[in-house]
């Protein structure tokens, strides 16, 4: 079992070294953020099971664009890894997350969301100094700083890895 007691995250503007009159922005956003997580990873020989959660507690305020957040929400993960043989291993797992609202737009601020799920499989090689990876991947986000149209942004891909070790 992990469990980390968080991170704190400021971010605070500062003044512009060259004002130019008329085009300046001035801002002073704070944010701060506490997010302890705890984490369980479970053998069962073949198969292996991980499962957490993520607090999130986060405090925005913006002075000049008068806007002040608290909120807090627990964001779950899970995944599944079964290993169908030495060296190959088969995963998918799924998890949201909640984060501050962005500082660099001005008016409403929500906390950004996402939900991700991704499933793909893992090879090692060279007794386990190398391996490869392939990976499949959809991302949503919610209340993101600069959205589509819709509102929510969407990713879907595919993703290659590879990686040696030095003997």
């Amino acid at each position: 079992i992990v469990l980390p007691v968080g991170h704190l995250l400021w971010e605070t503007a500062q003044l512009p070294l060259f004002p130019i009159p008329g085009q300046s922005q001035a801002g002073d956003a704070r944010t701060m953020v506490f997010a302890p997580y705890l984490m369980d990873r479970i053998d069962m020989g073949r198969f292996q099971v991980l499962a957490g959660a993520r607090l999130d507690s986060l405090d925005f305020e913006e002075k000049l664009v008068p806007t002040d957040r608290d909120a807090t929400k627990l964001s779950p993960l899970g995944g599944l890894v079964f290993e169908p043989t030495r060296g190959l291993s088969l995963y998918a797992s799924a998890g949201s997350a909640f984060g501050p609202p962005s500082s660099l737009v001005v008016g409403e601020r929500e906390p950004e969301e996402s939900w991700q799920i991704e499933a793909g499989i893992k090879k090692k090689f060279l007794g386990g100094k190398a391996f490869a990876t392939a990976a499949y991947y959809h991302l949503d986000k919610d209340n993101i700083g600069i959205p589509d149209a819709s509102g929510v942004t969407r990713q879907t891909g595919n993703e290659i890895d590879e990686f040696v070790t030095e003997a």
